[in-house]
């Protein structure tokens, strides 16, 4: 749980979504100001949104990839393709884009409510699966396949871990999820914390890491590991 670094010098405004592949971050941000934001929760409509790109070991910013119309959250990446949650209001609806832009698919979820800010793609028995919470700061996570079936309802829950959960202080709740090639990690229940759990769902332990402005500011969003490490532990 300790920090290893810092990267500043990121384009844009309210960043949620991030994938990690090798040395380069994709994120998602709009705005450069919080004129627009700072009052809502979400993106609104006709606020392009933008998909950026970052070099993680020079920490330098390489601009945008591509712009769109509508707000952006959460990020997936599955190796090819990018999986990215709706941040205009729009109920559960995640979008597939070609790292050039190209719009793929829209796929609809039907447990997410408004926009989902926890997204993951992960493969099992050689299939790929999406798992999503349920809204902003919401859980818990659930199954889905790629066209949007549900497969499995409350998938991982954090909030099975407490008698009790906070469910109405944001800071507190769940939003950003990511897998390893072994096991998922969700931001925490309680704040600044981290929450480890198997590829079946099962919890593993908590991981309280490093201290931070925007975790003690906002809550933590969207999570990445990298995708080529993923891979390899995978083979």
């Amino acid at each position: 749980g300790a920090i290893t670094d810092i990267y500043t010098n990121l384009s844009g405004y309210s960043g949620r979504g991030v994938a990690v592949v090798g040395d380069t971050m994709y994120y998602t941000a709009v705005l450069d100001s919080c004129a627009v934001l700072c009052l809502v929760s979400y993106t609104p409509p006709n606020t392009p949104a933008f998909v950026y790109s970052y070099n993680l070991r020079t920490h330098q910013n390489n601009g945008a990839l591509f712009s769109v119309a509508n707000g952006l959250s959460a990020m997936a990446f599955d190796g090819t393709n990018f999986y990215i949650t709706d941040d205009s209001g729009v109920s559960g609806r995640v979008y597939k884009y070609s790292l050039r832009g190209d719009l793929l698919d829209t796929i609809e979820l039907s447990l997410c409510e408004a926009s989902c800010s926890g997204l993951e793609y992960f493969e099992r028995g050689h299939r790929g699966y999406l798992v999503a919470n349920r809204g902003l700061q919401k859980g818990p996570y659930d199954l889905y396949d790629l066209s949007g079936n549900l497969v499995t309802e409350g998938f991982i829950d954090p909030a099975s871990l407490y008698p009790s959960p906070i469910t109405s202080q944001g800071a507190l709740t769940p939003n950003g999820i990511a897998f390893d090639g072994a096991h998922f990690f969700t931001t925490g229940w309680l704040g600044n914390d981290l929450e480890e759990w198997s590829a079946n769902g099962d919890f593993v332990k908590e991981i309280v890491i490093g201290a931070s402005p925007q975790a003690a500011c906002c809550g933590l969003y969207d999570l990445s590991f990298d995708s080529d490490l993923e891979e390899r532990s995978e083979k």
